[in-house]
């Protein structure tokens, strides 16, 4: 048997509904619960016999979502990386949030990276630590989901190496697969490197141990296995 899970996009529920995906929406977690289960109340009223979901690339999975949960960055994972190299995020508000640049374009040299502890101590990840706490604080009867999780499994959503290199350092990085082989392959041991210490951070401070990794390597399909392999 195969189990359908299906959604509403932002864009439809912004022309429908009048929601808005602003900033408020993704940093202030208590005012994201009440749009979230507003919309769920408008996607009941308005598909009655159907079970429609608002999990836009969220990765919701439907069996471990609870109505008490509160995402706290609540944000794609290399949108978060890319915060902490300093580009800026962008929310429009039909769609899903992004961010403003490439934060890696033109690296040559892999020592002008910061060590993967050191984003630990970024504003935006200080931020997010700190709204964690004042969920736990302020509504104690909501569960809150820490960044990199979307529910209550323990499942961390990552996207992968290539895709995240794609974001953050732009087409070039295919061209450099062929060039230079061995920095593209130590440019992503350092984002797994990346991924790991923020995924360790938030399921520690958010006291949701890791039960599984998915991993979205939404651009493999735009190498050959081969060159696939080199990466």
């Amino acid at each position: 048997m195969i189990a359908i899970q299906t959604s509403v996009s932002k864009g439809w529920l912004h022309a429908e509904g009048g929601f808005c995906f602003d900033e408020r929406y993704y940093f202030e977690p208590p005012y994201r619960w009440e749009q979230d289960r507003a919309i769920d109340r408008f996607l009941v009223s308005r598909f009655p016999q159907h079970p429609f979901h608002n999990m836009e690339s969220n990765l919701v999975q439907g069996e471990h979502f609870s109505p008490n949960q509160v995402l706290v960055g609540g944000i794609q994972p290399n949108l978060i990386v890319g915060a902490c190299l300093g580009t800026e995020f962008v929310f429009p508000p039909d769609k899903d949030s992004d961010i403003a640049g490439r934060p890696l374009e033109g690296l040559r040299a892999l020592a002008d990276l910061p060590a993967p502890a050191a984003l630990l101590e970024h504003p935006l990840i200080r931020r997010l630590d700190a709204q964690i706490a004042a969920v736990r604080q302020a509504r104690p009867d909501l569960r809150a989901i820490p960044p990199f999780f979307w529910d209550t499994s323990g499942r961390a959503t990552i996207h992968g190496f290539l895709t995240t290199a794609l974001k953050l350092y732009g087409e070039e990085v295919f061209v450099r697969v062929y060039d230079e082989p061995e920095f593209i392959s130590a440019l992503h041991d350092w984002i797994a490197a990346v991924y790991s210490a923020l995924i360790r951070h938030f399921a520690r401070l958010g006291d949701l141990p890791v039960t599984s990794v998915h991993i979205g390597e939404c651009s493999g399909t735009m190498l050959r296995p081969g060159h696939y392999a080199l990466t």
